[in-house]
C-alpha cells in the first residue's frame, strides 16, 4: 500500500480559526494507514501546539516570519517531497506558490486553502503597505497553484469573481470543526464568576482582536442593550487591539460589565453556558465559532459578512443575521434573542462541518481526485 504525504504549511499555531482547523484536520488525517502527515510551521509557537496528535511530524523551519521561510520550505520539500503541500493563510500560501514556481519539475502538488473573503483584503488608500503587496501578489501567484480549497460557498464566489480563476480550480470543503475534544469539553465546568451567577444574562463574542472582528462595534451594541436589559459580555480571544477596546469599554461605561479574558484552553464550556453569542465581523471566511456555537445549542447574533455566516445560519434559520458596523441593528437583535430565545438548532445545523466529513472530503482530493490537481500524487 502507497503511503501517501501530505505536508500541512502554517506561520504558526497561534490562536485563530485558520489554525485549528488544520490541527483538526492533521489529527484526523493522521488516523489513515495509507496517509502520514507533516505539520510544518514557519515557527513552532502558539497556543494551538499541545493539541497536535502524536500521530503528526512537527516540522520547524524556526524562522522569524513566513516571508523568511522561502529557502528552508525549499529544503524540507527536496529532502521530503510530499506528495502534496497543504497551505493556509495569505503569506503562506503566497511562500508555498513561489516555492512551486522555484521547483517547476517537483512532483510534489501545490494546494493553497483560501480562509478568508479575499476581496475584503483588497488593498486601499487606508491598508498598510504589507497588505497593499501581499494580495494582489497572492491573486496573481493562484493561478499557479495544482488545485485551490476555498472554506465556504461566498468564499468561492467571491475568489472567482476577484480574480477571475476559472470554477473548475476551486474546491469548497467545509471546515473540520466538530471533532470529540468539542464533544468532551462542552461538558465540562465554567468556573467564570459572570457564568455560575445567573442573576444577568451573560453574551459571549469570540476571536482575535483585530479590525475584522470588529469588537468596537459589539460594545457599542452592549452598551444600547444595557439601557433596557443588564447584561455582562466575556470576550474570548486575544489581539493586538486589546487597549483600545479596553479603552473603549471604559468610555461607554462598561468597565465592570465587560471582560476581556483572551486565550482560554476550553471557549466551550463559556458557549454551552452563556445566553448568546454574538459574531460581529466585518468579514470572514467559514467562521468557527459560529459552528462551535451551534453545536453548543446557545442563541445566535451576527452580522451579515461576507462570508460564510448566512451560509451557516441558513439565511437566519438557525440565527439572527444584521448588517455589518450597525450596533442598534446588533443590540436590537440580542434584546430580541435574549426575550425570545430560539430552540436549540437542530444536530443537522452542524453534521456538514464533523472532522470525520470534512477529513474525508479533503482526502478526496488531495489523493482519490487526485486528477483533480492536474497529475496523479
Amino acid at each position: 500500500m502507497k503511503k501517501y504525504k501530505i505536508a500541512l504549511y502554517l506561520p504558526s499555531l497561534a490562536d485563530g480559526g485558520a489554525e485549528i482547523v488544520m490541527v483538526n484536520l492533521a489529527n484526523e488525517l493522521s488516523l489513515r494507514n495509507d496517509v502520514s502527515i507533516d505539520m510544518v510551521l514557519v515557527s513552532h509557537s502558539g497556543p494551538w501546539r499541545d493539541f497536535i496528535s502524536s500521530n503528526v511530524r512537527l516540522v520547524d523551519l524556526k524562522c522569524r516570519g513566513s516571508g523568511t521561510s522561502l529557502l528552508p520550505l525549499l529544503r524540507y520539500l527536496k529532502r521530503n517531497r510530499p506528495d502534496v503541500l497543504l497551505s493556509a493563510l495569505n503569506t503562506t500560501n503566497i511562500v508555498s506558490l513561489i516555492a512551486k514556481l522555484l521547483r517547476p519539475r517537483s512532483e510534489t502538488k501545490f494546494v493553497p486553502a483560501i480562509h478568508n473573503t479575499l476581496s475584503a483584503s483588497l488593498p486601499d488608500k487606508r491598508t498598510s503597505l504589507k497588505a497593499r503587496f501581499v494580495t494582489p501578489l497572492l491573486t496573481m501567484l493562484l493561478r499557479k497553484a495544482d488545485g485551490i480549497i476555498v472554506v465556504s460557498k461566498g468564499v468561492a464566489t467571491d475568489l472567482i469573481r476577484t480574480t477571475g480563476i476559472d470554477t473548475s480550480s476551486v474546491e469548497v470543503i467545509y471546515n473540520p470543526v466538530i471533532t470529540s475534544r468539542i464533544k468532551t469539553l462542552v461538558l465540562e465546568n465554567c468556573s467564570h464568576p459572570w457564568i455560575q451567577d445567573k442573576s444577568m444574562p451573560v453574551l459571549i463574542g469570540a476571536g482575535r482582536l483585530t479590525t475584522q472582528k470588529d469588537f468596537a462595534t459589539l460594545l457599542k451594541a452592549v452598551a444600547i442593550v444595557r439601557k433596557s436589559v443588564e447584561v455582562r459580555l466575556i470576550i474570548l480571544g486575544e489581539g493586538e487591539l486589546r487597549g483600545e477596546l479596553v479603552s473603549l469599554s471604559h468610555s461607554l461605561n462598561l468597565r465592570d460589565y465587560v471582560d476581556l479574558i483572551g486565550f482560554v484552553d476550553n471557549p466551550y464550556s463559556f458557549m454551552v453556558n452563556a445566553d448568546v453569542f454574538v459574531l460581529s465581523s466585518l468579514w470572514e471566511g467559514l467562521p468557527t465559532v459560529l459552528i462551535e456555537s451551534l453545536y453548543c445549542g446557545i442563541p445566535l447574533v451576527s452580522t451579515d459578512c461576507p462570508s460564510g455566516p448566512r451560509e451557516i445560519l441558513r439565511d437566519g434559520a438557525y440565527g439572527s443575521i444584521v448588517p455589518t458596523s450597525n450596533a442598534q441593528a446588533l443590540a436590537d437583535a440580542i434584546i430580541g434573542k435574549l426575550a425570545d430565545p430560539s430552540a436549540s438548532p437542530p444536530p443537522a445545523s452542524w453534521q456538514a462541518y464533523t472532522v470525520e466529513s470534512s477529513a474525508q472530503h479533503y482526502y478526496e482530493y488531495l489523493i482519490s481526485q487526485n486528477h483533480k490537481l492536474g497529475g496523479n500524487c
